[in-house]
């Protein structure tokens, strides 16, 4: 799955804060749902890890043990993702505006 486009913001050897841009059109929200298009979980791990690798640079992240948790469905529109790399974790939050949507962290 390609990243979204996305501007950046703050970013420092262990954080980082990007503006994404989701499209209605973007690949992942193909199918999901018709009419009322929810980005996946799923993507949202991925583009997690995607970043964090380009902004991080960790080879080939591996998740040994995650948490996350779903808490408002992101829809098309600019989301806010923050990263924080530390001691082999991963910590992500998505959030719409001062509302969170998805956390979690990646031990990898």
């Amino acid at each position: 799955m390609n990243l979204p486009p996305f501007s950046e913001e703050n970013i420092s050897s262990d954080n980082i804060i990007l503006h994404l841009d989701l499209p209605e059109d973007i690949a992942a929200f193909q199918g999901h749902f018709v009419g009322h298009p929810i980005l996946p979980g799923v993507v949202q791990l991925d583009w997690a890890m995607k970043f964090a690798k380009e902004y991080f640079g960790i080879a080939q992240p591996c998740a040994q043990d995650f948490q996350v948790k779903f808490v408002r469905p992101i829809q098309p529109g600019e989301i806010t993702l923050n990263l924080r790399y530390s001691d082999q974790k991963l910590i992500f939050e998505y959030r719409l505006g001062t509302q969170k949507c998805a956390s979690g962290s990646i031990r990898l």
